[in-house]
């Protein structure tokens, strides 16, 4: 989840996920990674709110902000 406050990007996101489950005859042991992340990003100038994309594929957050004209 993001957020655009003027000209400082919050963005926050929430991962979980299983690395390695092994079961045995009298035993599962699961090993997992789970936590809460936040960043701000300062950003040079003022963007598009409504034309902000991002993406998140195989570990990688990809944002596109494109800025404002500046007219």
């Amino acid at each position: 989840m993001w957020n655009l406050d003027g000209n400082l990007l919050h963005d926050r996101w929430k991962e979980r996920s299983f690395a390695k489950e092994e079961k045995g005859e009298d035993f599962l042991w699961e090993e997992r990674i789970e936590g809460r992340f936040a960043r701000t990003l300062r950003l040079p100038g003022v963007v598009q709110e409504a034309k902000i994309e991002a993406l998140y594929n195989d570990g990688i957050l990809t944002v596109k902000l494109p800025r404002r004209s500046q007219r």
